[in-house]
């Protein structure tokens, strides 16, 4: 072509791509490691995930009862990334869609 292949590249890949920097928020940083290994107990570390974009889909998911489990929280966590997973692959083309695909190929 005559170079002007990067003026298209939004079209194809420009709403993964915002999606993907909008979710940037929701990653703990080094000082939310640093609060949560400084929790003593379950409710304060219950209130330290819950300032950040975890706390919502971990503790909604869990069980009425209320009660905290680390299978719990290791489950609701692959939950969230597979369901952003599975949300990037359904709106990606190809050969983004071909790359997320292989993905989840095992060796």
């Amino acid at each position: 072509m005559l170079g002007l292949e990067a003026s298209y590249a939004n079209i194809d890949d420009g709403f993964i791509e915002a999606v993907m920097r909008s979710l940037r928020k929701d990653f703990l940083k080094e000082n939310d490691y640093t609060a949560l290994k400084q929790t003593s107990n379950i409710s304060e570390f219950k209130l330290m995930i819950e300032e950040t974009g975890y706390g919502h889909d971990i503790f909604d998911n869990q069980d009425a009862t209320g009660d905290f489990e680390v299978a719990l929280l290791r489950r609701a966590m692959k939950e969230k990334v597979a369901a952003y997973f599975e949300y990037f692959r359904a709106n990606a083309v190809y050969p983004l869609s071909a790359f997320l695909e292989k993905l989840l190929h095992g060796y």
